[in-house]
């Protein structure tokens, strides 16, 4: 990298930053010990701008994820910066390892935001990050809105290097002998993005050159997709609350449940909607008047006549605690019989009594909600465990479900029995072993 590179890269950084923030930001910067954060973090110390370093020690590398850490507080230290360091064990953590960590890190990072009233949360994502993002999206069929890969800002997360390549990064980092710590764990090709870019990616560079350009350029397809979707939402909805079934029917099945998709998250922000929740709506089309699809647990969509109606829910959705009972029996307010049995007494939803956390929390499910169902042992929404399972949407709009006090979902409890006579289903974390002595067993009270 020559020093005009090197100075554009300084200037790519400064002028995301005066863009989009006024005099003065303060930023939470997430800082691995990697290339990526680690020459992020030196153009803000060359750029005199205010940061927290936030460093997350997995502890799954031993020493290595410890000397990552180290560089990481000594770096900060010598460059003037505040530095957090977080060690986390996962160890008794279940699921996905990249999913757990990301949830955790993000967590993490929003609560130093909201304590020291950030700016915003900075990472160090760059171009290659988008397009490994883009293309996993297409592959896996996901909707054009989805190819606009990562956002520059977006929900508090800035990434001002989302136009610099990993190569322009590494040159940088060269030029200027920023210290970082490679992750070897980046070169296993046990994760998909792993495979994508130490496999793929240079067949792809060498039979199609300019391809990763193709792929960027999709985010312009993406934005011309959502114009068209609300245009056409504009001219068939006649306000927030319903959309017209006749002009819907005119449509093409992709583009009902795409202009659907739209009309359900500009009504209900932060609504995930699945393509099992967008088939039920989809069905509303050619279905009766009363007809309703529960949707998050506090809206659904309701058929009335010619439209389609998003109303409130008006029932009751208050948590209700359950706290360690004494008795054999305990009846929750919500109709849910909790009863204490030996293995060999109990019938069919039952969880081991040893490996759950008290109090228990018992709610109405809502989007977004994951558990590892019985026999599994990565987590499902349960939106998509309630379609796989053919619950019914009146069914649907009464589950409940069964957590701790930190929200890990133990069970969801139908309303009444499906044909094949299941009352629910529990997580895989609190099954029942050879060595479960007392089991908690639940049924819905007469």
């Amino acid at each position: 990298m020559n020093k005009s590179e090197s100075i554009q890269f300084l200037l790519i950084v400064k002028e995301s930053i005066d863009r989009l923030f006024e005099e003065d930001p303060l930023f939470i910067v997430g800082v691995s010990g990697g290339p990526d954060s680690m020459a992020l973090l030196y153009a803000l110390h060359q750029l005199q701008v205010k940061c927290i370093v936030v460093h997350i020690n997995y502890q799954t590398r031993g020493a290595d994820s410890d000397s990552d850490q180290e560089l990481v507080e000594q770096i900060a230290f010598q460059w003037g910066f505040d530095c957090v360091s977080v060690r986390l064990d996962q160890q008794n953590e279940p699921g996905n390892f990249q999913n757990w960590a990301r949830k955790v890190r993000y967590q993490i990072f929003e609560d130093m935001k909201n304590e020291y009233q950030a700016s915003a949360i900075m990472t160090a994502h760059h171009q290659d990050d988008v397009v490994e993002t883009v293309l996993q999206k297409l592959l896996r069929k996901s909707s054009p809105e989805t190819w606009k890969g990562i956002s520059e800002f977006e929900h508090g997360r800035f990434r001002p290097l989302v136009q610099v390549t990993k190569q322009d990064i590494f040159n940088f980092c060269m030029e200027h002998a920023v210290p970082f710590r490679e992750d070897q764990s980046n070169l296993k090709p046990v994760y998909q993005r792993n495979q994508l870019r130490h496999s793929i990616f240079p067949q792809l560079d060498s039979m199609f050159p300019g391809w990763r350009e193709h792929v960027l350029n999709l985010k312009t397809v993406s934005h011309i997709v959502d114009d068209l979707e609300q245009f056409t939402l504009n001219q068939i909805s006649d306000s927030s609350h319903t959309i017209g079934i006749d002009a819907l029917l005119g449509f093409r099945g992709n583009t009902q449940r795409s202009v659907i998709r739209r009309f359900l998250r500009v009504n209900i922000p932060g609504i995930e909607v699945t393509s099992g929740v967008l088939e039920e709506c989809q069905s509303l089309l050619t279905t009766q008047t009363g007809k309703r699809v529960l949707l998050d647990g506090k809206h659904e969509l309701f058929r009335n006549r010619d439209t389609l109606v998003l109303i409130k829910r008006e029932a009751d959705t208050e948590d209700e605690v359950i706290p360690l009972f004494s008795d054999r029996f305990y009846v929750s307010d919500k109709g849910v019989r909790f009863e204490r049995v030996s293995r060999n007494e109990a019938k069919n939803l039952y969880m081991d009594i040893e490996r759950l956390k008290w109090p228990l929390i018992l709610r109405q499910w809502q989007a977004g909600d994951r558990f590892i169902p019985f026999g599994m042992t990565g987590t499902q929404k349960v939106s998509d465990h309630l379609t796989n399972r053919k619950v019914g949407a009146h069914l649907k709009e009464n589950t409940l479900v069964l957590s701790d006090s930190g929200g890990t979902i133990y069970a969801i409890i139908f309303p009444e029995p499906l044909p094949t006579g299941e009352l629910g289903t529990i997580s895989n974390e609190v099954r029942c072993t050879d060595v479960t002595q007392l089991c908690l067993e639940l049924n819905r009270s007469l």
